[in-house]
């Protein structure tokens, strides 16, 4: 399944393939082929319409075909942004410690989890990290192909594999903040039903 499935990308007239084992995906390779080829159907469908970074590996010219691997370009962001120390301090680290906004890609999004990539590095972002308004679907605010700020929470580097934590919502400025000085006890109020919860 790491090279039957592949996602699909065009580039100044050429078919750009990407096999799923080249997409940093992260499909545990100790599962049974049939179920690594669920979980990359699942995450490259989910992907559909996000903008992803990929070195070319090889070309057809008769064919106008090239094979792309995204894994390099991902490591090539992860070390110009997480490796490359300006003095004593990553760029990253330097933007977890200010608090300085950070542009990510949307890749996918479902229900409460938001996928995004910052520089080479794919991370989750759960509901209450995406928005400061509760939303049942985030679908309803992101779409795969968006560009968002994010503030880096935390970052943690075990060998080669960086685990990084951000978020969307500290990114952004809370208009409940603005908009409370509106509300006045007493006040009757208009509002729209968006979602339903048991909480």
């Amino acid at each position: 399944p790491e090279r039957a499935i592949c996602a699909v990308t065009y580039y100044e007239g050429f078919r750009v393939i990407i096999p799923a084992g080249c997409m940093g995906l992260s499909v545990p390779q100790d599962l049974p082929a049939q179920d690594r080829a669920a979980m990359y159907k699942k995450y490259i469908n989910a992907m559909l319409a996000s903008h992803v970074e990929y070195v070319i590996r090889a070309v057809d010219d008769k064919n106008n075909l090239a094979i792309g691997d995204r894994n390099i370009a991902m490591a090539i962001r992860r070390k110009q942004y997480f490796v490359h120390k300006r003095g004593d301090k990553t760029q990253m680290q330097l933007a977890m410690e200010r608090k300085i906004p950070v542009e990510a890609s949307v890749l996918a999004v479902s229900g409460t989890v938001v996928r995004v990539e910052v520089h080479g590095v794919e991370c989750k972002v759960f509901a209450k990290e995406a928005s400061w308004r509760y939303t049942a679907n985030l679908s309803e605010l992101f779409c795969p192909g968006d560009k968002v700020n994010v503030i880096i929470k935390s970052i943690e580097q075990d060998g080669n594999d960086l685990k990084v934590e951000v978020s969307i919502r500290e990114a952004t400025p809370n208009r409940q903040l603005v908009n409370i000085v509106n509300y006045k006890p007493n006040s009757v109020c208009t509002g729209m039903i968006t979602g339903v919860t048991p909480k």
